[in-house]
């Protein structure tokens, strides 16, 4: 069997890095789905949970030392803002020396322009959810996989073959036109049950 494959999660524990919310969804299914993964060795490093104590600056700071001292061979990072980012000058570093380096972006469709475009050069491969902005990362020629969000299939005892007491769900936050698409797939008969802050 082959080793494990050293690999570093860098992302929020709290929902968008908030400590008075419940774990952020990319803790709860990208980090759970690293750690449980029989052929990585995980471990995290959540920059909210760094910049509660040790400030933005002491986060960075410790990212950078981390990185150099313990070259993961693979790094999945989930960013969320620029407060919480942990700088683009030791990722950069990381993908020159080899470590494969990879950017989970959800939120391509509104911050392609503004904050990914930027960071194109400074990992290897990207991940978007958004299926036209795949279009904006190959223009750019950086290297990007489509996917989407999904559940670790490891985490909470999720089974694929389980009966499913729940019909339809949406897991999320009411941004955009959600409350409206809810709102009529209601009026149409179908029962959807709503899970998440607000």
């Amino acid at each position: 069997m082959a080793a494990p494959i050293d690999t570093l999660y860098v992302g929020c524990l709290r929902d968008y890095g908030h400590p008075e919310l419940d774990h952020a969804h990319e803790f709860l299914n990208v980090w759970t789905g690293l750690e449980e993964h029989p052929r990585l060795l995980a471990r995290p490093f959540f920059v909210d949970a760094e910049v509660a104590k040790h400030g933005a600056e002491g986060m960075r700071s410790r990212f950078a030392d981390l990185v150099r001292k313990r070259v993961p061979a693979l790094l999945v990072h989930v960013p969320m803002t620029p407060e919480l980012d942990v700088g683009l000058d030791a990722l950069a570093d990381a993908t020159r020396r080899g470590v494969a380096t990879v950017e989970f972006d959800a939120d391509s469709s509104w911050r392609f322009e503004g904050f990914i475009r930027p960071r194109l050069r400074s990992y290897a491969m990207f991940v978007t959810t958004h299926a036209q902005s795949v279009a904006r990362y190959r223009a750019e020629r950086a290297r990007v996989h489509l996917s989407q969000w999904a559940v670790s299939p490891w985490h909470r005892g999720f089974a694929p073959e389980a009966p499913r007491p729940i019909g339809v769900s949406f897991v999320g936050r009411p941004h955009g036109d959600r409350p409206a698409v809810i709102h009529d797939l209601r009026r149409r008969g179908v029962a959807v049950e709503c899970y998440g802050f607000g």
